[in-house]
């Protein structure tokens, strides 16, 4: 049977129902939906503000690399004298 034999009634009516189907299928099965690259880097960005700073660690090395001199404000301590009672403490 060709579609010359067909009535155009038949075949209007078919391609209307094929027609038809097709935005009720796709809104069934959605497509994945991926995340833009701009998106996933603002993502990360917030992710990285929420995190807590790591805590500077200073070791040995640290304090071999500083320059400079050490300043104390306030007046020289009093040296180490003994009290009255001969003990030592003060």
């Amino acid at each position: 049977m060709s579609l010359r034999n067909l009535p155009v009634s038949t075949i209007a009516l078919t391609l209307a129902t094929l027609l038809a189907t097709v935005p009720v299928v796709a809104r069934q099965a959605p497509a994945p939906q991926q995340e833009s690259v701009v998106d996933a880097a603002r993502k990360a960005k917030e992710q990285q503000k929420n995190q807590p700073k790591a805590a500077k660690v200073y070791t040995n090395d640290d304090l071999a690399n500083l320059k400079g001199v050490v300043s104390v404000v306030g007046q020289t301590p009093a040296p180490d004298t003994p009290d009255k009672s001969g003990s030592g403490r003060r």
